[in-house]
């Protein structure tokens, strides 16, 4: 008996009456798993608000309420082909009976509709790979539309590595960068060439996103190291900053950017030469003489990071140490001993220059 009163609801979605309005499409929502073949038939109202308001009730329906939804696809109001296209992401894979009107909407003529289609089935088909070009098109838009659209093409993995470019490019009007971040890193190594574009030709946006995406990405960054490095002498201290996050993720092919680290430990800023002298201790024995080099600076807190370095390194940087022994300053030869010391239960070759710096009269 309830569902025989839906032709009298429809008509009250018009509006005129807030209160009644709203009544009616809390009742058709509740009806929508039970009539929604019925509810549909408010679709063929001429008034707008109707339709919408049809559609809002017919999301709430489950699988019976999708071919429905789908045919207002191709309502003549593109208001109404968005909200059928927003309802039937919202059912997502209830709606995989929608999927071929909504591939058909991609081409639509409003630009809106089709950025809604390719989000809809980003979530609903994501095998249909015809919606990533649209979602491609979303991502110069509007704020809004640039984090609809980098959330959508999460779904789609490396196979959407043809919208890394778009995607760097976007941050130049997109303010929240975790949206973009997000979808580079599900698309994986395969934007890495796109990365490594934007590190070295990109404006100032695209690299600074480049740069933390890499740093997500880890040892996987390896062949980004190179490009990293020309990030370290970037005129934008948030760029060198992520790029020397980054190279400490990448872990010992850093040291293909081992030059532009051990300038970059000179950098006025700690956010730049703390992250640089931690990436130098993390390239192995290649970081040695360098970190050796940055003992001779006169701020103790590079002389504390360059020692950081040498112990994270290892055995490899014995020498180092013993070179350290002969430091003028007593505080860097008593952490080169201290670091010693932990290396020698492990490593015998240590035991030497422990011994060596047992007869210094000041240690």
């Amino acid at each position: 008996k309830a569902v025989e009163a839906v032709p009298a609801l429809i008509p009250l979605l018009k509006g005129t009456d807030g209160g009644m309005s709203f009544a009616a499409s809390e009742s058709l929502r509740a009806l929508a798993p039970f009539a929604a073949k019925a509810i549909a038939e408010g679709l063929k109202d001429e008034d707008v608000a109707v339709r919408l308001g049809v559609i809002a009730a017919l999301r709430h329906g489950g699988e019976s309420a999708a071919p429905c939804i789908a045919n207002a696809l191709g309502d003549k109001a593109p208001e109404v082909r968005s909200g059928a296209a927003e309802a039937l992401w919202a059912l997502g894979e209830k709606a995989k009976s929608a999927v071929p009107a909504l591939v058909v909407a991609l081409k639509d003529s409003d630009a809106g509709v089709r950025r809604k289609a390719a989000t809809a089935l980003a979530r609903i088909a994501p095998e249909e790979k015809d919606a990533i070009a649209v979602l491609i098109e979303a991502l110069a838009g509007k704020e809004h539309e640039v984090i609809g659209a980098a959330e959508a093409l999460e779904a789609y993995g490396a196979g959407a590595k043809d919208a890394a470019p778009a995607i760097l490019a976007a941050t130049e009007r997109c303010g929240s960068g975790i949206y973009l971040e997000n979808a580079l890193e599900s698309i994986g190594e395969a934007c890495l060439p796109a990365l490594e574009e934007a590190l070295r030709t990109g404006k100032r946006g695209a690299r600074h996103l480049a740069a933390r995406v890499a740093k997500r990405f880890g040892a996987k960054s390896a062949p980004l190291a190179s490009a990293l490095g020309v990030a370290l002498g970037d005129a934008d201290l948030y760029v060198r900053s992520a790029a020397a996050e980054a190279l400490c993720a990448v872990g010992p092919a850093a040291k293909e950017a081992i030059v532009a680290l051990e300038k970059a430990a000179g950098d006025p800023d700690s956010r730049v030469y703390g992250p640089a002298a931690r990436a130098l201790g993390g390239c192995g024995e290649a970081g040695v003489d360098p970190l050796v080099r940055l003992l001779q600076s006169k701020s103790q807190s590079m002389k504390s990071l360059a020692l950081e370095g040498l112990s994270r390194i290892g055995a490899p940087a014995i020498p180092g140490f013993v070179r350290a022994l002969e430091h003028e300053d007593t505080w860097v030869r008593l952490g080169a001993v201290a670091a010693l010391d932990r290396l020698a239960a492990s490593t015998p070759e240590a035991i030497p220059a422990l011994e060596k710096a047992a007869q210094d009269e000041n240690l």
